[in-house]
């Protein structure tokens, strides 16, 4: 961070410009930054509408899958 500005932003122009002085501004910018990016593709909007209808089991069946696919 050099002057409150975000590492991220320097390097490669993404991400907010300002880096959040408090741990509650840096969970509002992570969650905006998550929106952002389900907001871009429409394809992802749709499955996150879909996702938001299962129950917990189901959801937890879908995580095991998607960790499956990302490799985290």
């Amino acid at each position: 961070m050099i002057y409150g500005i975000s590492r991220e932003w320097l390097l490669d122009g993404t991400g907010e410009i300002y880096v959040p002085s408090n741990p509650l501004e840096k969970k509002l910018e992570e969650e905006n930054s998550l929106l952002r990016k389900i907001d871009k593709s429409p394809l992802i909007k749709e499955i996150v509408e879909h996702l938001t209808a299962l129950d917990n089991a189901s959801l937890a069946q879908i995580l095991a899958i998607a960790k499956t696919f990302s490799k985290k």
